[in-house]
């Protein structure tokens, strides 16, 4: 459902940023990546790869709801102020905190988006 959530999402007004560690230690991982999205379609308002420390773009890029699915990150981020939808599946840790809200599907991925713009973030 990533396609069909990313368009009712772009239909909404909002910029689609990707924002990704992908490429720092093989920058064929930027090929697969660009290949996969191609694949599917996907398209994004802008790209940032390779990056080892996504706060400064996030903070560039005026982020307001960062989707990520590494636990160190999710932590970093939130804890910086960064709200987080933290895809996180069964085996990964969890990250409790005011700034995350845990999916592990992009319907789950949706719904929390409308209650962060109902102002309802972090509430279940």
């Amino acid at each position: 459902m990533a396609k069909e959530v990313l368009e009712i999402l772009r239909a909404r007004g909002h910029r689609l940023v990707v924002v990704s560690s992908r490429g720092i230690h093989d920058l064929k991982e930027i090929d697969i990546l660009k290949r996969r999205l191609g694949e599917a379609k996907l398209e994004f308002d802008a790209y940032h790869l390779c990056l080892e420390d996504k706060l400064p773009t996030c903070r560039e890029e005026k982020i307001d709801v960062m989707l990520e699915d590494y636990y160190d990150n999710v932590c970093h981020l939130s804890e910086s102020g960064v709200p987080c939808l933290y895809f996180r599946g069964d085996i990964l840790k969890f990250c409790k905190n005011s700034n995350v809200i845990e999916v592990d599907n992009w319907g789950q991925v949706l719904q929390a988006l409308e209650r962060i713009e109902k102002g309802d973030f972090g509430k279940k």
